[in-house]
């Protein structure tokens, strides 16, 4: 699935876990650890991050779809929002492809400005691909993990809700480098891992 994405990442980043919504609360407690880490989504969103989000006690900000995707000033306005609040948006959950419930595509202009954004105001992208791969091919765009260029996105996947139900298989791409209680860098999947 990897390489049908385009998505290079070392075998080291990739963590299997039981379906996607297991990968969503490891995520989420890697990155919100602290009552002033909050989660960005996009609204609608799949409830499952939400439910995740309001089981573990981490702070959400709803940010609007708009015809032309999600409304990067309203994003950038909530980081800004949090920051002077003394919190911090540490991820924005969002489903580029076919999103659940809305069914809307990201266009490519506005990954790029995801993904920028991301960069300016150093937070991740919490990509969740379940329908991507189902897009034709005359049609499908690049995930946001592939068009990454800073590591900026953690990409969640799942072949249990369109394939094979009954396997309940999900996966992370965590490439990211974080330091350790130690101070050591390591991947941030040994850390969701070790969760």
């Amino acid at each position: 699935l990897l390489m049908d994405e385009q998505i290079s990442a070392p075998p080291e980043a990739i963590v299997v876990t039981v379906g996607c919504q297991e990968a969503m609360v490891l995520v989420l407690r890697a990155l919100c650890s602290r009552d002033t880490d909050v989660l960005a989504i996009v609204n609608p969103c799949f409830v499952g991050i939400s439910g995740a989000a309001q089981v573990l006690g981490v702070d959400v900000v709803a940010i609007d779809e708009t015809n032309n995707g999600i409304a990067i000033d309203t994003l950038r306005a909530a980081c800004r929002n949090a920051r002077l609040e003394g919190k911090r948006i540490r991820g924005l959950y969002v489903a580029p492809d076919y999103s659940n419930p809305s069914g809307t595509l990201l266009s490519l202009a506005a990954r790029h400005q995801l993904l920028e954004l991301a960069e300016q105001e150093d937070f991740l992208l919490l990509e969740d691909n379940a329908y991507g791969f189902t897009a034709d091919k005359d049609v499908a765009l690049p995930t946001l993990k592939a068009l990454d260029q800073h590591r900026r996105v953690i990409y969640l996947g799942t072949c249990a809700k369109t394939c094979l139900p009954g396997v309940r298989v999900g996966f992370i791409v965590a490439d990211q480098w974080v330091a350790s209680e130690r101070g050591a860098a390591r991947l941030l999947a040994d850390e969701l891992a070790l969760i």
